[in-house]
């Protein structure tokens, strides 16, 4: 009888919601990561520009080595000394997400400021980003491919 009621504990904790589940993946979910990403970029705000990214990350842009997460940070590191007002524009072409799992393609402008105080596109990027969801419901990068457009 004690075995019987234990079986029927468990099967009913085993069914019930799970407290602090994650709430259902939606796209809008990955495209305020990115918004706030590049208001910490724009604030040169180092760890905040480094939370989206995974600790395992895999950063590829094409011509170069891939880069992992302390050479990332190294990277926003000399680009913070510069003090520039350069920044990074995106353009989000799609996004899709499955679970805890999310793949987005963009379009991705470095603009600097000209002389005549009008915007001017240093650099066009275009790249997918596959991200996963931890614990905390937080979304990373653990996988950059990025390349020029020509």
């Amino acid at each position: 009888m004690l075995r019987a009621i234990l079986s029927a504990v468990v099967l009913l904790c085993a069914s019930a919601p799970v407290w602090g589940a994650c709430p259902t993946a939606q796209p809008a979910m990955i495209e305020a990561r990115y918004t706030d990403w590049v208001a910490r970029y724009d604030a040169h705000d180092l760890d905040g520009t480094m939370a989206i990214f995974d600790p395992a990350v895999v950063f590829q842009f094409q011509g170069s080595l891939d880069q992992d997460w302390a050479a990332l940070k190294a990277g926003y590191v000399a680009d913070f000394a510069q003090k520039s007002a350069n920044r990074w524009v995106p353009r989000i072409t799609h996004i899709e997400v499955s679970g805890d799992l999310a793949a987005m393609t963009s379009e991705w402008k470095y603009v600097a400021t000209g002389p005549d105080g009008r915007d001017v596109v240093k650099i066009t990027n275009t790249g997918v980003d596959i991200l996963t969801r931890n614990a905390a419901c937080e979304w990373h990068i653990v996988r950059s491919l990025n390349y020029t457009v020509k």
